[in-house]
């Protein structure tokens, strides 16, 4: 099994197990398909021409920026067996034509592996905001049950106590598909994974039916890819088809989390505190070391603590447990495991910073920004600074919603960037500017990521909080294609002298 490396904080994995499947049995869960030549024996997959091996499938994909048609030859010149098309070639190579290569190479690359995620408990979780904190909870919940639990999500890949890196939120399936197999091997029973917007668009999760699959909520991100707001919706609230889910827990506080449960055609348990809900939380209270509130789970009453602060971890603890519910475990295993996670990588990390407090944190949508300096707000007794940018090549229309939020917030705000790739860093920050404009607040622009960290540090005084926003645990800054060492709690404890961090 091939994973992709962007990190050095992993350990290696296990060698991977030899897989082999002719074109037949690859072919039988096809809607549609149509074959030109012999069946071959696969013995690898790929949808890179420059990942074929010999005796592999090649998948030819049309994206946004290439079609993978143009590549067959190149494939086939570097010995595949077979290519998966959406029309025939004028090559000898043998070529299975069908209607969707996306779809078809998720269907494909679980059947490769031997449909791995079928003899597992798959826990699938999206929403705009909210998902990587919800998979760590769950995970932590099967862990204090005894349920051997592998993570797939924004921060990295886990079996067990193995990590492993991730490329993306949501593999694409060849990958995705080798690590439930290398999951099932070292004794998984529960797969908790994020589910990207774009993954369902993109047919990455065809054939891998949730036996759970879970809304937290949604907002305006990714419009560059989905143009309004309303598509984006519409795909998120696609994965809750009963082809896609066995069972659905739906956020009923969120108003797509109501379409959904209006609509629903398979079983869902609800959460939520605002409107009736399956499981729900009284008495909530929250403060700088974390939140407790007395959770009613399905009329089971316990008492939870979490060590992230806000309302909207109380909302994760709330997806998590109802998740966690439908899936057999205990309120006390839920409670327990909600309380045992210390942190979760770049979500509300406070740095061991004297005598002001520094909080790191992967915020990038308006309301994720609204709901984090809401958060530090609360527990700050001097002046909010916060230091934010936005990323480059994404939704635009989100920029300025960003700026005010953060300028509606704090009581100043440092603009910067944060990853550029091919644009202007000077002209993204325009747009996020005209929002803190709105918002009438006191701000401050600096371009170099460093130098504005180095400048919220320099004006911070006693109590004062810095709320630094955007990357979270990323370890790097992307700038026209290039990804530079960079991170930004690495970066404050650099500038301070200090050298370990201490997070939560």
């Amino acid at each position: 099994m091939r994973y992709n490396t962007l990190t050095m904080k992993t350990q290696p994995i296990a060698a991977a197990a030899a897989y082999a499947a002719d074109i037949s049995s690859l072919t039988k869960r096809l809607p549609y398909f149509e074959v030109r030549g012999r069946n071959e024996k696969i013995t690898s997959l790929a949808c890179a021409a420059a990942d074929v091996l010999p005796g592999g499938l090649f998948f030819c994909l049309n994206g946004t920026r290439a079609d993978g048609h143009a590549f067959a030859a190149k494939a086939a010149g570097a010995g595949a067996a077979a290519l998966v098309v959406e029309r025939f070639l004028p090559l000898k190579t043998t070529q299975i034509l069908v209607k969707d290569a996306r779809s078809a190479m998720a269907f494909m690359a679980g059947d490769f592996y031997g449909n791995p995620i079928g003899k597992m408990k798959l826990i699938g979780v999206t929403g705009t905001n909210g998902k990587t904190t919800t998979t760590y909870i769950l995970r932590e919940i099967a862990e204090t049950a005894g349920v051997k639990t592998g993570l797939i999500g924004t921060t990295c890949n886990k079996i067990g106590d193995t990590e492993l890196p991730a490329r993306m939120t949501t593999p694409d399936p060849i990958e995705l598909h080798a690590l439930f197999a290398d999951m099932l091997s070292r004794g998984v029973r529960w797969a908790v994974m994020e589910v990207s917007a774009h993954a369902i668009d993109l047919r990455k999760m065809d054939g891998a039916r949730a036996d759970i699959a879970v809304l937290t909520n949604v907002s305006q991100d990714h419009l560059d890819y989905f143009e309004t707001l309303e598509r984006y919706k519409e795909v998120k609230k696609s994965y809750f088809a009963p082809d896609r889910c066995k069972h659905a827990v739906v956020n009923a506080d969120d108003p797509a989390g109501r379409e959904i449960i209006e609509a629903a055609r398979t079983p869902v348990t609800t959460y939520g505190c605002e409107n009736p809900s399956d499981v729900f939380a009284v008495n909530f209270e929250t403060n700088a070391k974390g939140l407790k509130y007395v959770v009613n789970l399905f009329d089971d009453i316990y008492d939870v603590r979490f060590r992230l602060p806000g309302r909207y971890n109380m909302y994760n603890t709330l997806a998590a447990a109802a998740a966690a519910r439908a899936l057999g475990a205990s309120v006390k295993d839920i409670a327990a495991g909600i309380g045992a996670l210390r942190s979760v990588p770049g979500r509300f990390n406070v740095l061991d910073t004297r005598p002001y407090t520094v909080i790191v944190d992967f915020a990038h949508t308006p309301e994720g920004i609204a709901n984090v300096c809401k958060c530090a707000r609360e527990i700050t007794r001097g002046r909010l600074t916060v230091v934010f940018g936005c990323g480059g090549d994404r939704d635009k229309a989100k920029r300025p919603l960003m700026g005010r939020a953060a300028g509606g917030a704090a009581d100043f705000v440092i603009l910067t960037s944060d990853n550029p790739r091919f644009e202007p860093p000077f002209d993204i920050m325009r747009q996020a500017e005209a929002g803190l404009r709105e918002a009438a607040c006191r701000y401050v622009a600096i371009e170099n990521r460093r130098e504005a960290i180095a400048y919220a540090l320099k004006t911070a005084r006693k109590n004062d909080t810095v709320l630094i926003l955007g990357k979270g645990d990323e370890n790097y800054q992307e700038i026209c294609g290039v990804k530079y060492p960079f991170g930004d709690a690495d970066a404050v404890y650099e500038i301070l002298g200090l050298k370990e961090e201490k997070a939560n």
